[in-house]
């Protein structure tokens, strides 16, 4: 009777066990919500770097930031993240507006043949000023990346 109770409990521990795992896993790598919480930790970080090396489109950063503005890395995040004196490194809070995120496919901006979907995005500065924008966030279907960042062109 021990035994039986023993492997039964076993079995159940287990069972729980390999069920939380496999939700994390899947939340892990299916839902772009982890991906835009580590975008959104690295803005209010004011960690220009590793916003542009991980979460923003590398073809988008090649056009606008390397292209457009010669590499002036300030600038491409102030006009990604509102204009004039509403400047990155005082961004104090970040919300996303978005409950839900439905991603369509996309033929046209800087990533072809991939799902695009629109998020707004609250930016609140450290003046106190509050700007609602839109992120624009893609999902590949391949490749190293599963989620980017890319934004308005011109």
């Amino acid at each position: 009777m021990g035994r039986v109770l023993l492997v039964c409990v076993t079995t159940f521990c287990a069972s729980c066990a390999l069920g939380q795992r496999g939700r994390e896993r899947a939340y892990a790598s299916d839902d772009v919500r982890v991906f835009l919480a580590g975008f959104r930790q690295a803005v209010l970080a004011h960690d220009g770097r590793l916003v542009l090396r991980k979460y923003i489109a590398p073809a988008y950063r090649r056009d606008q930031l390397e292209g457009l503005l010669n590499g002036n890395r300030r600038q491409f995040l102030d006009e990604l993240f509102g204009l004039g004196k509403n400047r990155f490194d005082r961004i104090v809070a970040m919300e996303f507006v978005c409950d839900d995120i439905g991603f369509e496919p996309s033929t046209g901006g800087s990533a072809p043949n991939v799902q695009m979907a629109q998020c707004p995005v609250l930016l609140t500065y450290r003046n106190g000023v509050q700007v609602e924008d839109t992120v624009f966030v893609i999902r590949y279907a391949d490749g190293d990346r599963t989620f980017t960042i890319d934004g308005p062109r011109g």
